[in-house]
């Protein structure tokens, strides 16, 4: 992966504290338990440092070397990974969240299935966003529609769980990770997600449906799913 630079970090420690902060709280009610999770490509940490300040997660993250001075979690919780090379190595117990949101677009498309494998062999709930086409940034190798990833989760025998409609209103939480991010399950009957209607009853039902359905295109007009 290219060799992301300091001010790099900051501008993803800045985005990332804030929407953790949101986002967090939705998936630890959603799941059976949040006692164990990793990140794959963590960057600063900042997903990984809240689940454990929130929640007392037992944590560990993967990105590249580079990152080790901009870390806001300890080394011990951290290692190194050129994702390019290899992934993390399975382990012996499955953790209660494997996680890798707006990372996958910076990954070759030749290793994105390795990539999406080795999530898997982490954990039953996976939280995963990536990239859109068109959505732009830095070594944006392999924006992909939601259906590229989807798809991959599904061959792994996963279900998708959409969170968008949780996250619409919390505008804390950066557009992309609204837009792009869901949780993927390996036993649908084990997790809690009662859908909250009520954003139906504020908004009334014509404004809703225009609303979801624009929710469920790319932000890029024209974008097959």
């Amino acid at each position: 992966m290219a060799n992301y630079n300091e001010n790099f970090y900051k501008t993803v420690e800045s985005v990332s504290n804030n929407s953790a902060k949101e986002f967090l709280p939705i998936v630890k009610n959603i799941l059976p338990k949040l006692e164990t999770a990793v990140d794959f490509g963590c960057g600063t940490g900042e997903w990984l440092f809240t689940m454990k300040k929130l929640y007392g997660t037992k944590i560990h993250g993967y990105d590249g070397d580079y990152a080790k001075g901009t870390l806001v979690i300890d080394n011990s919780e951290f290692t190194p990974i050129n994702f390019e090379i290899t992934m993390p190595p399975a382990p012996t117990t499955k953790v209660d969240l494997a996680m890798s949101v707006e990372v996958a677009e910076h990954i070759d498309i030749s290793r994105a299935r390795d990539f999406v494998d080795a999530l898997c062999q982490q954990s039953d709930y996976i939280l995963f966003g990536a990239a859109r086409p068109k959505q732009g940034g830095l070594h944006h190798v392999n924006e992909q529609p939601q259906s590229y990833w989807a798809n991959m989760f599904i061959d792994n025998g996963y279900t998708p769980v959409d969170l968008r409609l949780q996250v619409l209103f919390l505008n804390k939480i950066s557009y992309f990770y609204r837009q792009n991010t869901l949780l993927y399950v390996k036993d649908i009957k084990t997790i809690n997600y009662p859908v909250d209607w009520s954003i139906k009853d504020q908004w009334g039902a014509k404004e809703f449906k225009k609303f979801v359905t624009a929710l469920n295109k790319s932000a890029h007009p024209g974008e097959e799913e």
